[in-house]
């Protein structure tokens, strides 16, 4: 896990202070998580337009093995509405990988999943994923709760316990805004 959650807390970024660069942070190879990604998801991640978008916002890395399996979360801004003018930053789930090899065997992903929930973000993360998308059967077993975004392409899933109105209405707008960055071509996740 990276930064390590036990000498340093997955907190939300401070303005105008960097957060892990996935590209230039020496902890992290950045070639090996790439692949993991493009053969996880059978697609071309789209490295400018992902760095980009992530810039600032990287929360932490979890990888399994020698990259068989990994996580990026994110800290996004939710839209600032009337209800909430100031919004929190949310605990996004960004990319969450296993190598093709090593899909359907839950070992992998269940190790990164537990890093996730219970030393990297306890109190509750979000994510969308595709609503055909065939690992939603094992994001359903393992979600709190889960929503279907408006316009039938995405669900939402969360593992917050007792979440507040407030926090779901930041969670969809997250999800909501949140641009895919994939070359074009290859099948969709």
């Amino acid at each position: 896990m990276i930064p390590d959650p036990r000498e340093e807390p997955w907190k939300p970024p401070v303005p105008g202070q960097p957060t892990i660069s996935l590209h230039s942070d020496t902890r992290i190879d950045f070639s090996r998580l790439h692949y993991l990604i493009n053969d996880s998801f059978r697609r071309s991640l789209d490295v400018n337009d992902y760095l980009a978008r992530i810039k600032d916002k990287v929360a932490g890395v979890i990888v399994a093995g020698e990259y068989e399996g990994g996580a990026i979360l994110t800290w996004e801004t939710p839209t600032p509405s009337s209800a909430s003018p100031s919004p929190r930053p949310v605990p996004y789930l960004d990319k969450f990988a296993v190598l093709q090899r090593s899909q359907g065997s839950a070992g992998v992903a269940d190790i990164v999943w537990q890093a996730m929930v219970r030393s990297c973000f306890p109190s509750g993360v979000c994510w969308r994923s595709r609503q055909n998308n065939p690992v939603n059967k094992w994001y359903f077993e393992r979600a709190a709760g889960t929503w279907n975004l408006p316009g039938g392409q995405w669900t939402m899933f969360w593992t917050t316990a007792n979440l507040s109105n407030e926090r779901w209405k930041e969670y969809v707008s997250v999800c909501e805004a949140v641009k895919p960055t994939w070359l074009s071509g290859g099948k969709p996740d």
